[in-house]
């Protein structure tokens, strides 16, 4: 068995909505082994070996501030079943640009458009919001 590679210090942080989910459960072991540090984001803040859990939900703020230190870096996986994913995330994404967040990735797909329904609002923003 091997051993986790230790995180680099000075690396970004990057937060994992969703970390728990299909695509943030696959994730989060590949930017460990890149030795990046994780922060797994979710409503149950489960415990992923070699990250930093904290709970958070998109439904609930309170949830959103203790989600953000030290993280520079996002990968957004949307709200599953909100009728408008955009009136959800839009508010925490402007929350992280003040932050000190430089850099978000949204888990979407190429038949959504930007602006189009969906988070085809939320993909629409990114470019707005963050610099790279």
């Amino acid at each position: 068995m091997s051993r986790p590679r230790r995180v680099v210090a000075g690396r970004d942080t990057i937060l994992v909505t969703g970390a728990a989910s299909t695509a943030g459960s696959r994730l989060v072991p590949r930017l460990l082994a890149l030795r990046h540090p994780v922060r797994a984001a979710g409503r149950r803040a489960s415990e992923l070996p070699g990250t930093r859990p904290v709970l958070f939900d998109w439904h609930d703020p309170a949830t959103h501030d203790a989600a953000l230190p030290r993280a520079t870096r996002l990968y957004l996986v949307p709200p599953t079943a909100a009728p408008n994913p955009a009136a959800v995330m839009l508010p925490f994404l402007t929350r992280t640009r003040t932050a000190g967040v430089r850099r978000a990735v949204l888990l979407s797909s190429s038949a959504l458009p930007a602006c189009g329904p969906g988070v085809g609002q939320v993909h629409a923003a990114l470019q707005d919001l963050f610099d790279e």
